[in-house]
């Protein structure tokens, strides 16, 4: 008996979660990183306005 057989649409199933988590996972961490980005950015800009004015 074959022990990786399995049921009729679990793989499909299993696929979908995994998708679903993943997508869940980078729309976190591009809300996370899109704030962190636009904070590194302003810095930078105070740091080379200071630099020059």
């Amino acid at each position: 008996m074959n022990q990786w057989h399995r049921r009729p649409g679990q793989t499909v199933v299993e696929y979908l979660l995994t998708t679903l988590c993943l997508v869940t996972f980078f729309a976190a961490m591009y809300g996370f990183m899109q704030q962190q980005l636009k904070d590194l950015f302003i810095q930078a800009g105070m740091v080379i306005l200071r630099t020059y004015y």
